[in-house]
């Protein structure tokens, strides 16, 4: 596999991203690619990264990059807007497909956590993708958000995000926050990610309370049913307690076929990173890759006709 960073600009925006390709490619050859998206809190370099390695081992040409704002990219620090995510990724689908080793009649997408809601929108609204997996996505930000916290905090958040918005209008500013007090973490999740915190000192923690108004209104479940009859893949961890599995079941049952879920019991949200989890999710997604971003049309129907639409709730061991 070879690997060279590259920047691609998004809206004038100047990203950072890495582009990877498969080892022993033919001179000449086109070959399917993939775009990786990092979810609400990451970038490019930690557990996107990983993914991106296991796919184009697989044989496909990546593109991981990091969000504006985010990582190495360009941007204000911190602003996390998804229609403005949504913009990347699109982008960042017209650099990969402009490359000479790619064809780009077969962009894939994959996203994880939040990069699984991004992911989800995009191939709704651009033809370009023909096949998509969403790991631990999120199907409605709001009702997400307000998943994670009682009534009490819930009524006070919603206040608070109010007040903000009207901050917004009359100064242009929105009050900056910690994460953590957007995406309200369980204890697993608050105990991961302060050590990453300690770990990874340059990760962006703060972000502006127009985070939160802008993750409410984003909904990529309204749009699922627009995927097919392009290809979607589901994947979710039963025992994740920062994004409920629910989010991505509401999404695999607003879409239509070709599509799959795939739940993994009794591991959280955090294993899903980490071995042997990933390489177990890894290799249910590459599959999926392999039989929807295929040149082989034939080869695509035949899946679509058998996949059903059969959920699989296979346990997962530790």
């Amino acid at each position: 596999m070879k690997e060279r960073q590259i920047e691609f600009y998004s809206e004038g925006i100047l990203l950072s991203a890495v582009y990877r390709v498969p080892s022993g490619m033919k001179r000449r050859a086109r070959w399917p690619g993939i775009v990786c998206c990092h979810g609400y809190s990451g970038n490019k370099d930690i557990h996107t990264a990983k993914a991106a390695i296991a796919l184009s081992r697989a044989g496909y040409v990546t593109l991981c990059f990091d969000h504006r704002g985010f990582g190495k990219s360009a941007g204000t620090p911190g602003r996390m807007i998804p229609m403005e995510q949504v913009n990347d990724i699109r982008d960042a689908l017209t650099y990969l497909g402009a490359q000479a080793e790619v064809d780009p009649e077969l962009l894939g997408l994959w996203g994880q956590s939040w990069g699984g809601a991004n992911v989800t929108h995009v191939a709704a609204i651009d033809p370009r993708v023909k096949c998509t997996v969403s790991l631990s996505g999120i199907g409605d930000g709001e009702r997400w958000l307000r998943s994670i916290r009682n009534y009490a905090q819930w009524r006070a958040f919603l206040k608070r995000v109010e007040t903000d918005r009207v901050q917004r209008v009359r100064t242009g500013k929105s009050e900056e926050v910690d994460l953590f007090e957007i995406m309200a973490p369980d204890p697993a999740t608050e105990q991961y990610y302060n050590a990453a915190r300690s770990k990874h000192p340059k990760w962006v923690w703060q972000r502006p309370l127009e985070t939160a108004d802008a993750t409410m209104s984003f909904k990529p479940v309204e749009l699922a049913h627009r995927i097919a009859p392009r290809a979607i893949m589901f994947m979710h961890t039963e025992g994740d307690y920062l994004v409920p599995m629910e989010e991505s079941i509401s999404m695999y049952d607003a879409a239509l076929e070709p599509k799959r879920l795939r739940i993994f019991r009794g591991v959280s949200h955090q294993d899903a990173y980490h071995e042997p989890v990933h390489g177990q999710i890894m290799a249910e997604a590459i599959a999926w890759y392999k039989h929807h971003l295929s040149r082989d049309e034939r080869l695509r129907t035949i899946c679509r006709r058998s996949a059903g639409s059969s959920v699989e709730r296979a346990p997962t061991d530790r």
